[in-house]
């Protein structure tokens, strides 16, 4: 009698399997890690949205001027007006991070405007939208919407 045949069938019902496990542990860990880094890299971008935010902020309320010319600007608009405000790009860690922020009349009369942040940082991108009312020079933020890009 031969058992040369059922010995490699035999193996190859333990090898199969240990293959297959094997196999789904590694794409597992290759995958939470790049979970992982995804997570990271939204947190790096949600940060520099913010900061570039608060700069623009900052900004607009101590160089009035500035606010002036957009307001002028976007008087004579006839439906919104839109204008990039900040843009900047750094290498942090040996990765690429970029923030802009944009501002977006949508009611002149009673200077309301919004000022969105784009945050990017290795491949996750965050955008923060700030509703501001002006009155005197004197900017009162209304809200804050976080949102996923």
């Amino acid at each position: 009698m031969n058992n040369k045949g059922i010995s490699t069938l035999a193996g190859l019902c333990y090898i199969l399997p240990m293959l297959f496990i094997t196999s789904s542990l590694f794409l597992l860990s290759t995958n939470e890690q790049k979970i992982d880094l995804l997570a990271v890299n939204g947190i790096k971008a949600q940060y520099a949205a913010e900061s570039a935010l608060e700069r623009t902020i900052y900004l607009l309320s101590t160089e009035t001027f500035i606010y002036d010319d957009i307001k002028r600007q976007a008087d004579g608009s006839f439906i919104t007006y839109k204008k990039t405000l900040f843009e900047e790009s750094w290498q942090e860690d040996e990765e690429q991070l970029s923030a802009a922020v944009y501002l977006h009349f949508f009611n002149y009369e009673d200077s309301y405007f919004t000022l969105n942040a784009v945050g990017n940082a290795g491949g996750a991108s965050k955008r923060i939208t700030v509703y501001i009312k002006e009155k005197e020079h004197k900017l009162s933020v209304i809200r804050w919407n976080y949102h996923e890009e």
